[in-house]
C-alpha cells in the first residue's frame, strides 16, 4: 500500500506537467520528489533511492530513453515509466522490451490509468527488490558451500571415506532442491492457508504427471520445480483482490484484470532467484496461456507454449478452481482443445489413479461461517494446543466458540473448510 514511504521522482522540463503529476499522486500518500532537469535527476539518483521514476521524453539536453539508459545503471530495481504523446510504438515496446521502461503513458493522460499504472511500478518494485535480496541470500549461501568445498577438499585421506559416506546420505542435488523448495511450500502454507493448499496440489498433481515416464526427462523436471514455484507470484496480493480472483476470474474490472494477467509473470521472477533456471521461469510464465491462444500473459497458442507449461496449465486449473472436485474435473473434461492440449488432459487423468487428489477447499471469514461447513484443517491456539481438529462439522455453538475464542488469542485470519 502506498505511504509516506514509497518515494517517485518526477522529471519534465514543464513545470506545470510536473504538478499535474504531482497534484494526482500526493493525494494517494506517495512522497513526491520532482525536477525539471534529466540531469539533475541523475545527481538525485545517486543520493536517494526511488520505487518509481516518472520521465517525460522530450526534455532539453537529454531524451526520457536516454535518460533511463542512465537511471537504470544508478538503480536497476526502480521501476521507469515514460509519458510522452510523439513517440512510435515501435520505440516503446522495443524499449519494454528490452528492460528500459517498466509502462508507458501517452499525453493526454487519464488521472485513473497513471494511479493504477504507479500502484503496479510500486508492486513490481517491490518484487524486483525482493528477489534481489533473495538472489543476494543466495550468491552467499554458494560463497559459504564454496568455501566449505575447499575445506573439505583440503582434509586428509583419512577423512576422504567419511566424506563420501557423507554425500550419499545427501543424495543428488534435484532432491536437496526438491527439500527446499517443499520447506516454501510449507511457509507459504503458514502465510496464507488457501495459497498454501493450492501450491501442495499443484506440486502434487505434476509429481503424479511426470512419475508415469510419458514426458521427456528435462521437461519432466522443469514441471516438478515450477509446479512450486507457480502460486508464489500470489504472495503480496491483498486478500480481498484474490478472493476476487477466485471468485469472479470472468467479471475483473481492469484494475484488478492487469494485476491477475500479471500473476504468472510475478511467480517467473522468483525462478529467476535460481542459478540456470530460466526455462522454468519460461514455464511458469506460461502456466495461463491456453491452446487456443486465449490465455495470458503473452497470448501464446498451440505448440508456441513450453511442453512443460502445457501439463502445469492442466494442474493449475484443477487446483485455482473455486468449484468442487467433480465439478473441477469436468470442467477440465469439457475445455480439452480449447484452453488444454487434449494430450495434457489425458495425461492428467490416467494419472489420476496415482493420485489421492486432496478435497477442494477454499478459505471463508469467520462472520461468513455457516453450520454444516466442515473444516479442512486444525484450528489451534498459538500455543500450540488443539482447539478445534480437522473434519469437525461446524454447528452454530461451534462457531459462537471460534468467534468468542478468537477475540481472545487466535490468530485473526481466514478458516479453511472444505468446499
Amino acid at each position: 500500500m502506498p505511504n509516506a514511504s514509497t518515494p517517485i521522482l518526477i522529471v519534465d522540463d514543464e513545470e506545470i506537467v510536473l504538478l499535474a503529476i504531482a497534484e494526482s499522486l500526493i493525494p494517494e500518500g506517495y512522497r513526491i520528489v520532482r525536477t525539471t532537469s534529466p540531469f539533475e535527476a541523475l545527481e538525485i539518483l545517486k543520493r536517494d533511492r526511488f520505487a518509481v521514476i516518472i520521465s517525460d521524453h522530450h526534455m532539453p539536453g537529454m531524451t526520457g530513453l536516454e535518460f533511463f539508459a542512465q537511471a537504470q545503471q544508478i538503480q536497476p530495481n526502480a521501476s521507469r515509466i515514460l509519458i510522452t504523446g510523439v513517440l512510435t510504438l515501435k520505440v516503446v515496446v522495443d524499449a519494454i522490451n528490452k528492460g528500459e521502461i517498466f509502462r508507458f503513458i501517452a499525453k493526454p493522460w487519464i488521472r485513473e490509468e497513471l494511479l493504477a499504472t504507479v500502484k503496479n511500478a510500486i508492486h513490481r518494485y517491490e518484487l524486483v527488490s525482493k528477489n534481489a535480496l533473495l538472489e543476494e541470500q543466495t550468491r552467499q549461501t554458494n560463497s559459504s558451500l564454496a568455501k566449505t568445498c575447499e575445506d573439505l577438499t583440503a582434509r586428509n585421506a583419512e577423512l576422504t571415506r567419511k566424506l563420501a559416506g557423507l554425500e550419499a546420505t545427501f543424495g543428488n542435488a534435484d532432491e536437496h532442491l526438491e527439500r527446499a523448495l517443499d520447506l516454501s511450500i510449507r511457509i507459504l502454507h503458514n502465510l496464507s492457508p488457501g495459497l498454501g493448499r493450492e501450491a501442495a496440489t499443484i506440486v502434487r498433481v505434476c509429481q503424479s504427471m511426470a512419475a508415469t515416464g510419458r514426458i521427456p526427462e528435462k521437461d519432466a523436471f522443469h514441471l516438478r520445480i515450477a509446479a512450486y514455484l507457480t502460486t508464489m507470484g500470489k504472495i503480496g496480493i491483498e486478500e480481498s483482490q484474490l478472493r476476487r480472483f477466485i471468485e469472479s476470474p470472468q467479471v475483473l474490472k481492469a484494475d484488478d484484470l492487469e494485476v491477475y494477467h500479471n500473476l504468472p509473470v510475478y511467480a517467473q521472477l522468483y525462478a529467476s532467484g535460481f542459478q540456470d533456471f530460466e526455462e522454468v521461469g519460461l514455464v511458469i510464465r506460461a502456466s495461463h496461456e491456453r491452446w487456443d491462444g486465449q490465455g495470458f500473459p503473452d497470448g501464446l497458442m498451440g505448440q508456441q507454449i513450453p511442453l512443460a507449461a502445457r501439463y502445469l496449465a492442466v494442474a493449475v486449473a484443477y487446483a485455482e478452481s473455486p468449484q468442487s472436485r467433480e465439478a473441477s474435473l469436468e470442467s477440465i473434461r469439457e475445455r480439452m482443445g480449447s484452453a488444454f492440449w487434449p494430450d495434457a488432459v489425458s495425461l492428467f487423468f490416467e494419472a489420476n489413479p496415482r493420485l489421492s487428489l486432496p478435497p477442494k477447499t477454499k478459505e471463508v471469514r469467520l462472520e461468513e461461517m455457516i453450520p454444516g461447513q466442515v473444516l479442512a484443517e486444525d484450528i489451534s491456539y498459538p500455543s500450540g494446543a488443539m482447539l478445534m481438529p480437522k473434519g469437525t462439522a461446524m454447528s452454530r455453538q461451534a462457531i459462537m466458540i471460534l468467534q468468542k475464542t478468537r477475540t481472545l488469542d487466535l490468530p485473526k485470519r481466514t478458516i479453511l473448510i472444505h468446499a
